[in-house]
This record gives C-alpha cells, structure tokens and sequence, in this order.
C-alpha cells in the first residue's frame, strides 16, 4: 500500500481523486493538498510516496512548480502531474519538468490502477 498525497485546487475533483485513490485502489491517501505551496509543506510533513498534482492551480502552471521543487527536496518521491489538457498544448512547459508521468485528468481511475499496480 502506497502513502499518496492529492493536490487539486477544485475541492470536488479533489474529494473524487481520494475517493478513487482510497476506495477503489486501496492505498492510504495521507492528504490533500489545494495549491503547489500548501503542496510542499505537505510532502515535508507527511512523506508520502505518490504525489498526484493537478499542473494549473491558483497560479499559472503552480503544480509545476512545486513539482520541481519537491524532486529536488525528496527525488524518491514520485510525482505525476493531472491535466485535463493534452501534453502537446503544454509541450513547452513539460519539456524539463522532472516529474515521473503525466495523467489525463479525465482516465485517472483506469490509468492510475495500472501505475500504482507497477510501482
């Protein structure tokens, strides 16, 4: 069982990804999280091992941001960025971030059963 950290500025999609994460996949989600700053503190207080972390919140491309900054802090952490985009709208900005996968907001369940079956 993985220890996961949910950051989402919308509270409802925040409350679905817990539930799906919790309910139907069964890992311990240790947080949620509702922008890249509060996402950061999170990681340091709590250690979790996945973080799922929406790329636009409260500021343009925050989740970004604390991506990179929790791979610098915690490079064992692994860290996949939510987007409702696809990744060629964002292809400039994904180019150098040093997350460890991108999830289509909208095949999160699916895709997220498969990923937490092969960590």
């Amino acid at each position: 069982m993985k220890r996961v950290l949910i950051v989402e500025d919308e509270y409802v999609t925040a409350e679905l990804f817990r539930h799906v994460v919790a309910n139907r996949l069964k890992h311990e989600v240790v947080g949620v999280a509702y922008s890249g700053e509060e996402a950061l503190a999170r990681v340091r207080e709590l250690n979790p091992d996945v973080v799922f972390m929406d790329i636009k919140m409260e500021e343009e491309y925050a989740g970004i941001e604390a991506c990179k900054k929790i791979k610098e802090e915690r490079p064992q952490t692994k860290v996949f960025l939510l987007t409702a985009y696809s990744r060629h709208v964002l292809k400039d900005k994904l180019d150098h971030v040093p997350c460890d996968g991108y999830i289509d907001k909208l095949s999160f369940s699916d895709i997220v059963k498969d990923l937490m079956e092969n960590l």
